[in-house]
C-alpha cells in the first residue's frame, strides 16, 4: 500500500510521489540540502504537504463537491504537479551546480552556508503559502456538514424499466432463452423434485440486462407465492444493507424499514434470516440486479433457501468472473447484444418517431448512413441505440444535422451534457465511479491512443499494446512496479472497460461506448489534452495528445502561436504523444513554426533547442512513425533527463543512436524498433533504471557488453534482428530477464538456464583458475541460435559459445558447466576424457566441437552418452567420426563442415544413429584440393543413407536429397560435382540439382543459404535474406 500511496492519481495529482521524494530528500545524513538556506522552506513544505495528505484523503470520493470546490480541489492537484516540477528542477540545478563547481569547492556547513539561489527560494515560500490555502479550504470542507452526506443518486436504471413489450426491439429472443433456463428439466409435468435454479445475466453497462430480467419477471412473477425485485447500489456504502431491507419489505408486503440491531453485520445477519424464514416453504421469484462484488452475493445468498418448490433466481453482474466464481450449479447467459437489423429498426422509428418526412428530407439526411452509423458505434448496446437515435432525432428535428462526422463530434464533445445521452452517460457513470482511484487513473491514460472504433480495419499504431500501456503507466507514476501495473491492466479487462480487439488479437481497445465519456473526463480534470480541444490558457498541460484524426475536425493552419495563446505554455507536460495511422488521405505535419496542415507523409516539427526548454519536464515521449525525426532531433531528445519512456517506433530517419543517450539516466523504457539503428552505443550501460530495451526489426548485429551495466534490465526484444549471440554478462544471464527473439514466426521468449549463471559468479569472485582467467571475457558469448541446427528459429534454451581455442577442454568449463544444454566449443583435439565429459552432460542438446588438429584414428561414439544430444555438428578438416550401436539415441540433426583430406574407408555409422532425421555436409569454397577424399567419404555417407530404415534428408552444400528415395536417381558424379564446386572464384565446381524428390513424389524445397566462412555464420546470412 506504501507504494500505491505515493502514485500519481487523476484525484490528488503528483501528491503522493512528491510527499515522498521529500522524505527521502530530507531523511538524516542526507549531505545535499546542508548548509543551503532554502532547506527550511523546503522542510516547510513537506511539513505543509503532510497536514493536507490526510485531510484530502477523507474526502468521500463519491461526493458531488460544486462547481466551487471542484475549481479549488483542482487548483490543489494542479499545485501538488507544480511542486514536483520546482523539485525536480531544483535537484538539478545542484547538480549542474555541484558539476561546475568541481570536487575542489570546500563542503558548505552550517557557518558558511551556500548562498541561497532567490529564484528557488521565492519560488519556495509562494508555494508553501498556496499550501496553507489549501489546508484551510481541506478543514472547512470537512467541518461542513454536507461534506460527508452523500448524494442522492437517480437509478438511469428506473426510466428502462416496466416498459411496454412493444416498444423493446430485439428482446424477445433474449428472454425465451432466459426462461428457457429457468424452467430446464424441473418443471416438467410429474416432475418430483424442483431444485432452486440459478441464472446470471452477463453483460456490459447498457446492454439491458435489468430490462432483460425484467421482463422476464413480468413474464412469469404471477406463478409465485413471493417475489422480489431490487438492485445494488453501487454508490450506497450500506448497499446490502439496504438490498436486504428492500427484499423483506415486497416478500412480506410491507413498507417499514428494520430498526438497527446493534452493528451493521448483525442487523444483515438479522435481515437474512427474516428473509429465509419467510421463504422457506415458498416457490419464489427473485431478481438481484447488478451485483458488483463476489463478498456482496456471499453474504445475501444465504437468505434464499434451496426448499425444492421450483423457486427461480435471477442474477445480473457486468463482470463475467463475478459470475462464474459465485456459483458453479448456476447457469450463465452472456448478452449478444441486439441483432443488426433490430438495431436499424429501431433507430429508424426513434428518429422518425415526432416527425413525418418526405422523400427529400429523408434524402437529405441520409437516414440509411445516420442508422448504419449509430448501430456501428453502438455495438449492439440497447441503451446506446435509444440515446444516440433521441439525439439524432433531436438534431434532425431542429435541422442541426450536418453529416455524420460533424454530428459525431458534437455528441462525443457533449457526451456527458446533451440531455438526450445522459441516460447513457450516468450508466457508464456508475461503473466509472465502482473503480477505485489507481484504476481510474489508469483507465484516464488510455484517452491518449486514437479512437479507431470508426475504423473497419486497426492499424498497429491505433491499438493499445498491453506493455506500451503498463510501461507508460510506470514512468508517470501511476504504479510503482510492473507487477502491479500488469495486475491493473488485467482488472480492467475483466471488467470489460478493455477489449481484445476482434481482428488483431495482440492489441486492445477501450470499450467503445465507454471513450467518448472517459475523454470528457479527462477533459474535466484537466489530465489529458488533445491537440483541437478547448482547453482555456488558464489551466496548464498536463498530457498532450496529438492524433491523425484531429486534422479532421480543422482545415485551418494552427500556428505555435495560437497554439499558445489558447492552451498556455507547454513546459510542465508530463506525457506527449503524438499517433498516426497511414491513409490514404495522409496525416498532417508541422513545420518548424509549428504550423498544423494536411499531408501524405507522416511528419513533425523540426526539433530545435527552444522546444527542449519548454519540455523539460517530460515522462512519457512517444513519437510513432513519425518520419522526419532525425539523428539530430534525437541528440537534442536526449537533454530531456527526466525522461522515463522514449518510443522511435518506426521513425525511419533516426538511423544512429546517439552516445548522448547515456544521459538520459531516469529512462526505464527505450522502443527503437523499426528504426534505422544498426549500432548501439557503449553509452547505453550508462541506462541505470532501463528496463526494457526493444531493438526489434532493426539491423543490429551485436549487443554491446555495457549491457551487462544495466542491473534493472527486464526485458530485452531482439526479434528480428541480426544479433544472434549475446555477450557474457551478468545482467543477461539472470533468470528474470526475458529475451525475445525470432524472425519468421514472431518473438518467442528465451530463458535462460540456470547453469550459465555460477561461470560467472565463479568469474567474479576468482575462484576460477587463474589459467583460465588469462582469457578475455569477449571470447565468452551467449547463443541464440542454433548456427547449424535443423531449425530456423532459436534454440530451446540458449547456450555457451568459446570463441578462444583451447589444447582440450579447459578445467574450469568441466567444473562449472557441466549443466549447460547449448555448447560450442574450438579444441585442439579431443582426449578420452574430454570425450567422456561431453557423454555424461546430462543436459547437453545442441553441440558443436570444433578440431584444430585432424585425428589420426576415427572418433568413436559408443552407446552410454549424449542422452538428450538433438543437434551436433563436427567442424575438422575431414570429419574422422563413426557412430556405434545406440550412441546418440536422440540425436535428429546431425552437421559436418569440413574442407579437404585423404581418402577414408571407415564407415561413419548413419545406420546406428537411430532418431536420426537430417545429415548435413559443408564443403567450404576456401579449399579445393584432394576431391578424392571428399568424394570417397561422401559415398559411404550415401550408402549408409540408404540402408537406414528411416527416412534421412541428406544435404550437400545446396542440394538435398531423400534417403530411401523413389523415382529420382542423382548421379554420383553429380554429388561429387556439388560437394567440390566449380566456381570461377574459388576454382570449385559449385553445380548440382536445386531440388530432389521424396518417396511420395513431392519436392524437396531447398534451403537457400550457404556457410561461407567460420567468421560469418550461416543464421546471420538468413536473417539478412529474410529481411532484405
Amino acid at each position: 500500500m506504501e507504494g500505491a500511496a505515493a502514485a500519481v492519481t487523476a484525484a490528488t495529482g503528483a501528491l503522493g510521489p512528491v510527499l515522498a521524494k521529500l522524505r527521502a530528500l530530507l531523511v538524516d545524513g542526507n549531505s545535499i540540502l546542508d548548509g543551503r538556506r532554502e532547506t527550511s522552506e523546503i522542510l516547510s513544505i513537506k511539513s505543509e504537504l503532510e497536514a493536507v495528505y490526510p485531510l484530502l484523503m477523507r474526502l468521500p470520493e463519491a461526493e458531488d463537491p460544486g462547481a466551487a470546490s471542484k475549481d479549488w480541489m483542482g487548483e490543489a492537484r494542479e499545485l501538488f504537479y507544480d511542486i514536483e516540477d520546482a523539485v525536480e528542477d531544483y535537484l538539478l540545478d545542484l547538480k549542474r551546480g555541484d558539476e561546475n563547481r568541481g570536487i575542489t569547492q570546500p563542503q558548505a556547513t552550517a557557518k558558511n552556508p551556500i548562498a541561497p539561489d532567490l529564484k528557488f527560494l521565492n519560488l519556495f515560500r509562494d508555494i508553501k503559502m498556496k499550501l496553507k490555502e489549501v489546508k484551510r479550504r481541506c478543514s472547512e470542507r470537512l467541518e461542513t456538514p454536507e461534506a460527508n452526506k452523500m448524494p442522492t443518486v437517480v437509478d438511469p436504471r428506473a426510466r428502462f424499466l416496466h416498459k411496454d413489450a412493444s416498444e423493446l426491439v430485439g428482446m424477445n429472443r433474449q428472454k425465451a432463452k432466459v426462461m428457457e433456463l429457468l424452467a430446464g428439466d424441473d418443471d416438467m409435468e410429474g416432475s418430483v423434485s424442483q431444485k432452486l435454479r440459478m441464472v446470471w445475466i452477463v453483460g456490459f453497462a447498457g446492454m439491458g440486462k435489468t430490462t432483460l430480467a425484467d421482463l422476464v419477471y413480468q413474464a412469469i412473477g404471477e406463478q409465485f407465492q413471493c417475489r422480489a425485485f431490487a438492485s445494488f447500489s453501487p454508490s450506497s456504502s450500506s448497499s446490502t444493507m439496504d438490498f436486504l431491507n428492500d427484499i423483506l419489505r415486497q416478500v412480506t408486503d410491507t413498507t417499514s424499514t428494520v430498526p438497527s440491531h446493534g452493528t451493521e453485520v448483525a442487523t444483515e445477519q438479522y435481515l437474512i434470516e427474516q428473509i429465509s424464514s419467510v421463504l422457506a416453504k415458498k416457490r419464489y421469484l427473485v431478481i438481484v440486479d447488478d451485483i458488483w462484488k463476489l463478498r456482496e452475493w456471499k453474504v445475501i445468498g444465504s437468505a434464499f433457501p434451496e426448499n425444492y418448490v421450483g423457486s427461480k433466481i435471477i442474477l445480473t453482474t457486468r463482470m463475467k468472473a463475478v459470475a462464474e466464481k459465485c456459483c458453479t450449479d448456476a447457469f450463465i447467459y452472456e448478452l449478444p447484444g441486439v441483432h443488426y437489423h433490430d438495431a436499424i429498426k429501431l433507430t429508424e422509428t426513434a428518429i422518425l418517431k415526432e416527425r413525418e418526412y418526405d422523400t427529400r428530407d429523408i434524402v437529405a439526411i441520409s437516414l440509411d448512413e445516420l442508422c448504419r452509423n449509430i448501430e456501428y458505434m453502438s455495438r449492439g448496446m440497447p441503451l446506446a441505440l435509444h440515446c444516440l437515435s433521441a439525439e439524432a432525432a433531436d438534431s434532425v428535428r431542429q435541422e442541426n444535422y450536418d453529416g455524420w462526422n460533424t454530428w459525431i463530434k458534437h455528441v462525443q464533445d457533449g457526451f456527458l451534457s446533451i440531455r438526450s445521452l445522459k441516460p447513457l452517460a450516468d450508466s457508464l457513470g456508475l461503473v466509472y465511479d465502482s473503480l477505485p482511484i489507481h484504476l481510474k487513473t489508469c483507465l484516464l491514460y488510455c484517452t491518449t491512443y486514437p479512437d479507431f472504433h470508426s475504423e473497419k480495419v486497426l492499424t498497429e499504431a491505433q491499438g493499445i499494446e498491453r506493455q506500451d500501456l503498463v510501461r507508460k503507466w510506470m514512468a508517470e507514476g501511476f504504479v510503482p512496479r510492473l507487477e502491479a501495473a500488469e495486475t491493473y491492466f488485467d482488472e480492467l479487462v475483466s471488467r470489460n472497460l478493455l477489449l481484445v480487439h476482434h481482428t488483431r488479437q495482440r492489441f486492445y481497445q477501450i470499450q467503445p461506448l465507454m471513450l467518448p465519456f472517459l475523454v470528457c473526463k479527462s477533459k474535466e480534470a484537466n489530465f489529458v489534452t488533445r491537440w483541437l480541444d478547448d482547453h482555456g490558457s488558464a489551466k496548464r498541460i498536463r498530457r498532450l495528445v496529438i492524433h491523425q484524426s484531429d486534422s479532421v475536425y480543422d482545415s485551418e493552419t494552427l500556428t505555435y502561436s495560437s497554439m499558445r495563446r489558447q492552451h498556455g505554455s507547454f513546459s510542465h507536460v508530463r506525457s506527449l504523444i503524438v499517433c498516426f495511422r497511414r491513409s490514404q488521405h495522409g496525416p498532417f505535419i508541422f513545420d518548424e513554426g509549428w504550423h498544423f496542415v494536411p499531408s501524405f507523409k507522416n511528419q513533425f516539427p523540426c526539433f530545435d533547442n527552444w522546444i527542449f526548454k519548454m519540455l523539460g519536464h517530460l515522462r512519457v515521449l512517444d513519437l510513432e512513425q513519425i518520419i522526419n525525426i532525425g539523428d539530430d532531433d534525437l541528440v537534442r531528445i536526449c537533454k530531456l533527463l527526466l525522461l522515463r519512456y522514449l518510443g522511435l517506433k518506426y521513425c525511419s530517419g533516426i538511423t544512429v543512436l546517439p552516445r548522448e543517450i547515456g544521459r538520459l539516466q531516469n529512462l526505464e523504457t527505450l522502443d527503437i524498433s523499426s528504426t534505422g539503428v544498426t549500432d548501439l552505443p557503449m553509452e547505453i550501460g550508462e541506462l541505470w533504471h532501463l528496463e526494457t530495451l526493444n531493438v526489434s526489426n532493426t539491423r543490429i548485429r551485436e549487443i554491446p557488453r555495457e549491457i551487462g551495466k544495466v542491473q534493472h534490465l527486464k526485458t530485452l526484444n531482439l526479434s528480428n534482428t541480426r544479433v544472434v549471440e549475446l555477450p557474457w554478462e551478468r545482467s543477461l544471464l539472470s533468470n528474470s530477464v526475458s529475451v525475445l527473439v525470432g524472425y519468421k514466426n514472431g518473438p518467442q521468449l528465451v530463458k535462460f538456464p540456470n547453469g550459465l549463471h555460477p561461470i560467472w559468479l565463479a568469474w567474479k569472485n576468482g575462484t576460477i583458475a587463474s589459467s583460465a582467467r588469462v582469457m578475455r571475457r569477449q571470447d565468452l558469448s551467449i547463443m541464440l541460435f542454433d548456427h547449424f541446427g535443423s531449425s530456423s528459429g532459436p534454440l530451446p534454451v540458449p547456450g555457451l559459445k568459446m570463441s578462444s581455442r583451447h589444447t582440450n577442454i579447459p578445467q574450469w568449463v568441466k567444473e562449472h558447466l557441466t549443466d549447460v544444454s547449448s555448447l560450442d566449443i574450438r579444441i585442439c583435439r579431443l582426449e578420452e576424457e574430454d570425450l567422456k565429459f561431453l557423454q555424461q552432460m546430462p543436459n547437453l542438446q545442441v553441440l558443436a566441437l570444433r578440431l584444430e588438429i585432424l585425428p589420426r584414428e576415427p572418433i568413436s561414439f559408443t552407446a552410454g552418452g549424449f542422452s538428450k544430444l538433438e543437434s551436433f555438428l563436427v567442424d575438422c578438416r575431414l570429419p574422422l567420426v563413426t557412430f556405434k550401436q545406440g550412441a546418440m539415441p536422440c540425436l535428429r540433426h546431425l552437421e559436418f563442415k569440413f574442407y579437404t583430406g585423404r581418402a577414408s574407408v571407415h564407415p561413419i555409422g548413419i545406420t546406428n544413429l537411430r532418431s536420426i532425421q537430417k545429415v548435413v555436409f559443408w564443403c567450404s569454397k576456401y579449399y579445393t584440393s584432394d576431391c578424392s577424399g571428399i568424394a570417397a567419404m561422401l559415398k559411404i555417407v550415401k550408402e549408409e543413407a540408404m540402408e537406414h530404415p528411416k527416412r534421412i534428408s541428406l544435404r550437400i552444400n545446396d542440394s538435398e536429397e531423400v534417403f530411401p528415395e523413389k523415382g529420382a536417381e542423382v548421379s554420383e558424379e553429380n554429388s561429387i560435382n556439388a560437394a567440390t564446386g566449380s566456381s570461377a572464384e574459388c576454382g570449385i565446381n559449385t553445380t548440382l540439382a536445386a531440388s530432389a524428390i521424396d518417396h511420395k513424389g513431392k519436392a524437396i524445397q531447398v534451403s537457400d543459404y550457404a556457410y561461407a566462412s567460420s567468421s560469418r555464420t550461416t543464421k546471420i546470412q538468413e536473417i539478412e535474406e529474410a529481411q532484405e
